[in-house]
């Protein structure tokens, strides 16, 4: 456990190095701050609707789960869909 906590934290430092260095390189324009934070509230409306699903299945089923999979079920969907949804807008705007 601790070493995956050290490989995380080191892939985050790196990627917060890289990206520091791209918006030196190439310049962080306007138009990728919007679609940023467009990504945001689509990955904010995909959130909602998760956390919507699991009250429904914590609620009406008998499905049972602890606090750590439900946050990290949340996460798991908010970071994927803010990078989806971001990958798709920039995709979209340079075909």
């Amino acid at each position: 456990m601790k070493i995956f906590s050290f490989i995380m934290l080191l892939v985050m430092f790196i990627s917060f190095w890289i990206s520091g260095r791209f918006r030196k390189k190439k310049g962080y324009d306007e138009v990728y701050e919007r679609h940023s934070q467009k990504a945001h509230s689509y990955a904010w409306y995909a959130t909602l609707a998760t956390i919507l699903f699991l009250f429904w299945l914590t609620g009406f089923t008998d499905v049972s789960l602890s606090t750590a999979p439900l946050l990290g079920i949340l996460m798991f969907v908010h970071i994927g869909s803010w990078g989806i949804s971001l990958i798709v807008l920039m995709m979209y705007t340079y075909s």
